[in-house]
């Protein structure tokens, strides 16, 4: 079992760990795409502020050692 599906079942306790998704409700299958979606979003906003911080901390670096 992967770590966001575990973390999807430990948010939704009304779904049965042990129950196969294909036997999902039509809205436990709606909450599932909603929390992948909202954990996708999470993931990209993580990432771009990683890559934001990165790209400061590398101009700070050739500002540095640019000769003044």
């Amino acid at each position: 079992m992967g770590e966001l599906y575990r973390a999807f079942l430990e948010e939704n306790q009304n779904i049965d760990a042990d129950l196969p998704e294909d036997s999902w409700t039509p809205e436990q299958t709606k909450m599932w795409w909603e929390f992948t979606a909202e954990e996708t979003k999470r993931f990209a906003e993580e990432r771009a502020a990683l890559a934001e911080r990165l790209r400061t901390e590398h101009r700070r670096e050739r500002e540095r050692g640019a000769p003044a």
